[in-house]
């Protein structure tokens, strides 16, 4: 019979030799000599420039920008304040809605915040509500449903005109 039929062969075992470590050789990928600081410096002063141009191209548009809107929007006489319709019924007459808002012919409509117009209106006592409309050819219409009195105060000996003393809310 063969040798390879007779039998479990139990592997050898072999000694644990420590083998010697080779020398580790450390590769510098970034070798310092002076062509290469002489690239390095290059590339930071293209880089800065990049970086300087990018910074006054976006000047640039934000200027443009900035002045195509003042020129276009907002000091475009379109949009400026010619005309204020007061559609209302009550005490108040047009002069005093339109005194109480504080616009100008030099309003600008697109600028022009309606909210705060609104409340200035509605502080008034006589005032109810207001509703604001405006488009954009330099007309505002101004709807105020003012409170009904219900008791007026006259005196004519001392000149006073009739004031409504009481209103409806």
């Amino acid at each position: 019979m063969s040798a390879a039929k007779k039998g479990p062969k139990k592997a050898a075992k072999r000694s644990p030799k420590k083998r010697p470590e080779p020398d580790t050789h450390v590769i510098d990928y970034e070798p310092e000599s002076p062509v290469i600081r002489e690239h390095e410096a290059e590339e930071r002063r293209r880089r800065g420039f990049r970086t300087a141009m990018w910074m006054i191209a976006a000047m640039i548009i934000f200027g443009l920008g900035w002045v195509t809107w003042h020129e276009a929007l907002e000091k475009n006489a379109q949009f400026l304040l010619k005309a204020v319709e007061v559609n209302t019924e009550g005490t108040l007459t047009r002069e005093q809605i339109v005194a109480a808002t504080g616009l100008t012919t030099a309003t600008n409509l697109l600028t022009m915040n309606l909210r705060e117009v609104r409340a200035k209106i509605e502080r008034l006592p006589q005032v109810k509500s207001a509703v604001i409309h405006r488009d954009y050819h330099g007309k505002l219409r101004l709807d105020v449903v003012q409170r009904l009195p219900v008791a007026w105060i006259e005196c004519d000996h001392e000149a006073m005109p009739r004031h409504a003393t009481h209103s409806v809310f």
